[in-house]
């Protein structure tokens, strides 16, 4: 028989809980006492974790970041996220799944609505990028550009696990067929952080064999008349 503890019992001996709700009784015995493989100190479970298995090692979020940092390779913990991430997609249909495959319209829209409900600096449709949709440049480009190119293609960076580098990239626009990448850079791609960021991607596209061309809005602008 498992003994049971209450919210009030935990606290008043100072231990830690796992799984407590805003709304639960002080006095409701439903917390399990079990043992943090980090820190070594007791701590309270609910006791409706019991049957996840992975639920109950760690008392807190920071116990269970500092032992995996401990303990598991850095390689192993990102091929375990990634293999997670599959695994997910694979069973709910996630869009991004499948390489060139884009976000549904209806999901973009439901984030657009969200943001703007929140606020958002760019409800105007003055920045793109993934799951933005296309800023007003890159719907100027995309109108000229011929029918093998793609906006958004994902692009597996197949690169050694650990090293920085996202488990895949995402140009603007992409010709798969040709290995070409066209990126339309707006002010956000001006700072030092930024510059840096676009230069990684586009050395380690190049290491698969994508040759990168890169635009500015400004150029962009003068090719359609827009700005001078």
């Amino acid at each position: 028989m498992v003994k049971l503890f209450s919210a009030r019992q935990l606290t008043s001996s100072g231990r830690k809980m796992v799984g407590a709700k805003h709304n639960s009784a002080a006095d409701r015995a439903y917390f399990v006492l079990k043992i943090c493989l980090q820190c070594e100190k007791e701590f309270g479970l609910n006791k409706t974790f019991l049957k996840y298995k992975n639920r109950g090692k760690f008392c807190s979020r920071g116990c269970q970041s500092r032992w995996s940092r401990k303990n598991i390779p850095p390689s192993e913990r990102v091929l375990a996220s990634r293999k997670s991430l599959v695994d997910w997609c694979k069973r709910t249909g996630g869009w991004h799944q499948l390489p060139g495959r884009s976000m549904p319209e209806e999901a973009i829209q439901r984030m657009a609505a969200t943001k703007r409900a929140a606020g958002d600096p760019f409800k105007n449709g003055g920045r793109g990028g993934n799951g933005r949709g296309m800023t007003p440049m890159e719907t100027k480009i995309s109108s000229v550009l011929l029918p093998g190119w793609k906006s958004n293609f994902t692009i597996l960076t197949q690169k050694p696990l650990g090293h920085g580098f996202p488990a895949c990239y995402k140009p603007d626009f992409a010709w798969p067929e040709k290995k070409i990448a066209l990126e339309i850079d707006g002010e956000s791609h001006n700072s030092k952080k930024a510059k840096q960021r676009d230069l990684k991607k586009q050395r380690l596209l190049e290491q698969l064999g994508w040759c990168v061309l890169r635009l500015t809005n400004k150029q962009v602008g003068k090719m359609f008349g827009i700005s001078k």
